[in-house]
């Protein structure tokens, strides 16, 4: 019991801290004002927590994009250095009350989360990946971050895994098979982590560039056929035909294939000519920028270029525009 009551001591104070925090960025009218209220949050280790994680969210400018990079490094660097520092308090709590050595685990980022490209209010994806089943230290490990995540008011999609789980699972969906291709080491076990890239590059992305591709543009139909028409009036910046999702699909490709990390590796390989790629570039960002004032502008995930939302869309672009130019 008096386990359970520190729990709920610990839980509630985050809570607490948490609704602090996003309280005073929605108060704020700017980054800067949001930055002083947070900074002073009692000096607590949740405190200390919020302060230091928010040093990196105050890269992002006025409305959340950060100047010349629409796609959310800065927002998806922020909460990787949260989850890091939850991390590193969560494995000490565990040493102080237990008196042993940390819990075998690795926290990796999938998915958007994995490639470091979010939305505003895109979901935060973590594989915890464990060399075998759980024990119930690991499984309260992981427990008390989704705890605190979740107090956040982040949404966290998230599982639990061994390497050959990811293996297994990764053969029989290829969405599963998409989003351990752009995995991160996030937190915890290095050598854990290193372990899954290189068995997934040897038993899982070998060989399987076919039946990958196969996959791909069978995903991308479907999608097709549910969207309906290229041309609009209010296309779906991430679903629609020529939307994010196809541009993420064709360097999916590319990057089961050439065995790449960035697009930009894709002109070294010959895929893409030097013109050709900054296309691309330049479509991605527009893209990436669209969606983020939609989140922004309607303090949701929401998708749907609508009638309603593209003046406010179209207003915030120009702002955003004219800041990096000058």
């Amino acid at each position: 019991w008096v386990v359970i009551f520190w729990k709920w001591r610990q839980f509630r104070t985050v809570r607490r801290q948490g609704d602090r925090f996003l309280q005073a960025v929605e108060r704020s009218q700017r980054m800067e004002d949001a930055y002083k209220a947070i900074l002073a949050l009692p000096d607590s280790p949740y405190g200390r927590v919020f302060r230091q994680g928010v040093n990196f969210f105050s890269e992002l400018r006025p409305g959340g994009l950060k100047e010349g990079a629409p796609k959310g490094e800065g927002l998806s660097r922020g909460q990787l250095e949260v989850l890091r520092m939850m991390m590193e308090k969560e494995e000490a709590e565990e040493r102080d009350e237990l008196s042993v050595g940390l819990v075998w685990l690795a926290v990796i980022g999938v998915g958007g989360y994995g490639r470091g490209e979010m939305a505003p209010y895109s979901d935060v994806d973590l594989l915890f990946l464990i060399p075998q089943t759980p024990s119930q230290r690991t499984e309260n490990l992981i427990e008390s971050m989704l705890y605190m995540l979740w107090d956040l008011k982040l949404k966290v999609g998230h599982s639990t895994r061994t390497i050959r789980d990811c293996v297994t699972l990764g053969r029989e969906d290829f969405t599963i098979q998409t989003a351990l291709l752009e995995h991160r080491f996030i937190a915890a076990d290095v050598a854990l982590a290193q372990d899954l890239d290189e068995t997934l590059k040897t038993d899982l992305f070998a060989g399987t560039g076919r039946s990958f591709i196969e996959a791909k543009l069978e995903e991308r139909d479907a999608r097709h056929r549910k969207q309906g028409l290229r041309y609009v009036v209010e296309p779906n910046v991430k679903e629609a035909k020529g939307g994010l999702r196809d541009l993420q699909s064709l360097f999916w490709i590319a990057k089961h294939i050439y065995s790449v990390e960035h697009a930009a590796d894709l002109v070294d390989r010959g895929v893409f000519l030097e013109e050709e790629f900054k296309t691309f570039v330049a479509a991605e960002n527009f893209l990436w920028a669209v969606r983020g004032h939609l989140h922004l502008i309607s303090g949701r995930a929401t998708e749907q270029l609508t009638f309603d939302m593209q003046v406010a869309v179209a207003e915030a672009e120009v702002a955003r525009l004219t800041k990096i130019m000058g």
